[in-house]
Formats: C-alpha cells, sequence, structure tokens
C-alpha cells in the first residue's frame, strides 16, 4: 500500500479510536494521554492522582468488556490431520512497535514453526499498532523475518460490539485468502471472542494460549490492605470467569508451565486438553561465542564507568510486582563495590529512582531504560547476577518470565524469589530468597558470585530452545498432543 495511504489510514484510525476511547471511558482515555507525553514522570500530588486514576479507568475499562461481551464459541476438536498445517496467529501486539515478553516469546515461536515446515501466518489486532500511536509502516510487516499481518480499516466503531464484528470480518477475509486451518491466540479473552467466532463460521478449530493471567496481573497493583475484598470483588470473580470460559472453549490450551497447568486444572479446565510449551531460548552457547558476549559486556560497564564494580542486575519491565524496590534495599547489606543495574522501563521507574535517593544509594544504582533486542545479550552479559526479585503475588506464582532463561544460557549466576514459577522456569538452578527481604537477597548474590556454573544446567536447557518447542506444538496442531 502507497505510504500516503498509510498514512491517511493512520491518522483515521488513530482519530475514531480516540475518539471511541474518550466516549467509552473518559478516565481511561485521558491518563492514558498522560502516560504517552510524560512517560513514568510524576510531579508530586499530581503524579498520585493521575496513577489512582489510571488504575480507576484500567477496571471501568475492562468492566465495560465483561458487561458488553461476546460469546465465546466452543471449537471444533484437534488434530487436523494434515502434514502441514496453516495456522493463523491473531496477536495483541507485535515487533517493531512492542518489546516485552510476550513479543519475543511470539518472534521466537513463529521462527521455529517455519522452519518445522508449518506454513504459519501472523496478524494484530483490529488498528493495532495506531490504537497505541504509533504509525504502521505497511499494511503487512516483516520483522526479524516473521511476517505480520495488520487489520487497518479505515475507522474504528464508536461501538465494541461493532468493533468486534469489524474484527472478525476482517480476520475472516485474512484466514480465508491464507487457507488457514487452525487459529491460535492468546489471553486476554477478548482475542477468544474474536477468534472463536472466525473459527465457528470457517468450521476450523481455535488454541488459547495462556500468556498470563489479567485479572491476577490487576490484582497485583492493589494495595496490601485491599487485596482480600479485591479478590472477593465481583470484577476479579467475573473476569477470571471469562478467562475460564475462553480456555473450557478451546480445542486446546497452551499453558507456559506445569505450575500454570496446575493453575488453569484447579480453574476447572480439563487436563488432558492442556499442553505446557514452556518459554525456551534459542540454543545453547559454545565457549568461543560466550567469550564474544562477556567482553562486549565489559565495553558496556566500562561506558557506564562501572569497571571494577561487581554488578548485580535484571532486565525487566519496570513495573510494582517485579519487587525492585527490593534489590535496591539489599544494597544496604552487601560490600561496597556492588552496584545495582536495571535494564529496561515502566512506571516504577521514577519512584524506584525517589527510593535510591531517599536511601542514599543513587550514586549505587543505574536505569539505563529499554535497549535494543540486538544486542541485549551484552547487556544481560554486564551483569555479574542476574536477579529476579518478584513479590509474592497470585501472577508472580503462576506467570514464567522469559528472561531467566537467557541469563543462563549465557553462564550467569540467578537470585530469584522463592516462588514456584521461578523455580521451574530456572530449573531449580538459582539461589533463592523469601520475596520481599532484601537480607536474605543480598546473602543469596554472594553465594552466587561465588559459585561456578552448574554442571547439568547446559543439558536442561538443550531441552528447552524453540527449536523443541515449535516441534511440540507442531505436533499440538496435527496430532492432538505435544509428544
Amino acid at each position: 500500500m502507497p505510504k500516503v495511504l498509510v498514512s491517511a489510514k493512520t491518522f483515521s484510525i488513530v482519530l475514531t479510536a480516540a475518539t471511541a476511547s474518550l466516549l467509552e471511558n473518559p478516565i481511561w482515555f485521558f491518563t492514558r494521554v498522560y502516560r504517552r507525553f510524560m512517560g513514568s514522570k510524576r510531579f508530586n500530588a499530581l503524579g498520585t492522582i493521575i496513577s489512582k486514576l489510571e488504575g480507576l479507568g484500567a477496571v471501568s475499562r475492562l468492566e465495560t468488556k465483561l458487561n458488553t461481551s461476546v460469546e465465546i464459541l466452543s471449537s471444533k476438536s484437534l488434530p487436523i490431520r494434515t502434514d502441514q498445517p496453516h495456522v493463523l496467529f491473531f496477536l495483541n501486539n507485535s515487533e517493531p512497535y512492542t518489546k516485552s515478553g510476550y513479543t519475543e516469546r511470539t518472534k521466537n515461536l513463529l521462527r521455529g514453526l517455519r522452519r518445522q515446515d508449518v506454513c504459519v501466518v501472523a496478524a494484530t489486532r483490529l488498528g493495532y499498532p495506531a490504537v497505541v500511536g504509533r504509525i504502521p509502516r505497511a499494511t503487512v510487516d516483516t520483522v526479524n523475518g516473521v511476517t505480520y499481518h495488520r487489520i487497518l480499516p479505515w475507522s474504528i466503531p464508536f461501538l465494541r460490539d461493532r468493533r468486534v464484528k469489524k474484527a472478525v470480518s476482517l480476520l475472516k477475509r485474512l484466514a480465508l485468502d491464507k487457507k488457514i486451518s487452525i487459529i491460535h491466540t492468546t489471553t486476554p479473552f477478548t482475542n477468544a471472542e474474536i477468534v472463536s467466532t472466525v473459527a465457528s463460521e470457517l468450521g476450523i478449530p481455535w488454541i488459547y494460549e495462556v500468556r498470563g493471567e489479567p485479572e491476577k496481573t490487576w490484582l497485583s497493583n492493589v494495595p496490601v490492605a485491599q487485596k482480600e475484598s479485591a479478590r472477593e470483588s465481583n470484577f476479579f470473580k467475573l473476569s477470571q470467569e471469562r478467562e475460564t470460559v475462553a480456555m473450557q472453549s478451546a480445542a486446546k490450551v497452551i499453558a507456559l508451565s506445569e505450575v500454570s497447568k496446575s493453575s488453569l486444572i484447579e480453574r476447572g479446565v480439563d487436563a488432558e486438553k492442556i499442553s505446557v510449551i514452556p518459554n525456551s531460548v534459542e540454543r545453547t552457547r559454545t565457549e568461543s561465542e560466550l567469550t564474544l558476549i562477556k567482553e562486549a559486556g565489559l565495553l558496556i560497564r566500562r561506558r557506564l564507568g562501572l569497571s571494577g564494580k561487581k554488578i548485580l542486575g535484571t532486565v525487566t519491565s519496570v513495573v510494582g510486582y517485579e519487587g525492585l524496590d527490593t534489590l535496591i534495599r539489599s544494597l544496604k547489606f552487601l560490600e561496597e563495590e556492588w552496584h545495582v543495574l536495571i535494564v529496561g522501563d515502566g512506571d516504577e521507574k521514577t519512584n524506584l529512582q525517589d527510593l535510591s535517593e531517599n536511601l542514599g544509594l543513587d550514586s549505587k544504582v543505574t536505569f539505563v531504560g529499554r535497549q535494543d533486542s540486538e544486542r541485549i545479550e551484552a547487556w544481560y552479559s554486564a551483569i555479574d547476577v542476574f536477579v529476579i526479585p518478584r513479590r509474592d503475588e497470585l501472577v508472580c506464582r503462576t506467570v514464567t518470565p522469559i528472561k531467566p532463561l537467557t541469563a543462563l544460557s549465557l553462564w550467569i549466576p540467578i537470585v530469584a524469589s522463592d516462588l514456584p514459577a521461578l523455580r521451574e522456569v530456572t530449573g531449580n538452578f538459582a539461589f533463592y530468597f523469601d520475596p520481599q527481604d532484601p537480607q536474605q537477597l543480598a546473602a543469596r548474590v554472594d553465594e552466587a558470585f561465588a559459585s561456578s556454573y552448574p554442571p547439568k544446567a547446559e543439558a536442561w536447557l538443550e531441552k528447552r530452545t524453540w527449536n523443541t518447542t515449535a516441534s511440540a506444538l507442531r505436533n499440538i496442531y496435527t496430532l492432538g498432543r505435544p509428544f
């Protein structure tokens, strides 16, 4: 499509999407505009007010979706019994406009499936990336060897039910054009509403991948004193119910860990329907490759003025449940030469900078923001001990992050909160501490720094490459089971 036409479409989408958001939920709209232009900055009382309004707006927005929910239709059964399935992935977002664990997993799964001779097509949600204020380069993007189709109508309907119908119509058209035989989507349940309708009209199965548990993420942001009542609220229960309906309606449910699978079974999802496709690594590294990556990490340390320091740090989203305040507080219990390096960005950054200053540790904590994914391994390698200090929240107990696997593959010792999901994703090869205990975290850092790389870790990682997980996913498509 000519660039002029793409730009005209973008302007129309942004205008109509903004108008729809304003009419549907003014609080959410204005707080999103604030975040878009101010990022994680806050101005004392104003910032506090904005954060509270933002939380209210997010809840109100989801309540609108819950109260106007479209029926989630049951899927046809798997397997499809064909040697070359044609699979359509329907996604929330993708590279290059969004950088996250979600987009990293998507990219690697799609690459792996193509290496397994699966004909795979990817499409992002209605209006993306224009609806998040980013200008699409074209209606079809190829990024890092993966092609994404953008569902970009000339306008976004103001009413949610009409937006769903528009998304269904355009996604169905793409599925017919590409001769799709399976549709694969991810949380949240709003994706299942669209995909289940398209799949039903085409007479094909659909799969639901549980990459997160949205209602538990919401709960993690509720103040401690209000958590119990929030967990018993109609909002939490209805959100969880809609997610459970999506899982029960799909032909197959993909979980990221055994811990997550157990959680889904407790919710009433048939165990036989759930397959675990874990986060993985591209491949294990040779000693020469590790040496080159380590040298790149040393260059970063010199550039930051941290040569000669011992560095504990992380690569992460800078949000509350990641527990980065505990990481910073641990410096009080470590020797003087230790320094914290935080790679990533998010709404908690300013609060953490204030904490560092209040504790007199601002000279010992470095925030470098998001970094280019093509060079991210060098940033990992600049860290002596990789820390995952997640809080003991429901979402942290069941959802596995992708980043610890990268650290482990680069032979970097790991210190992690002692939570079931983190135990599983690190293969029990990390050093564990009680969540939100900075003194115990510091003690584990000293142990990790003095340790050697566990011999069994490499063999464990070799079973968790993207090629392995893609092969298991292909078997689900064609055999109905991963192995």
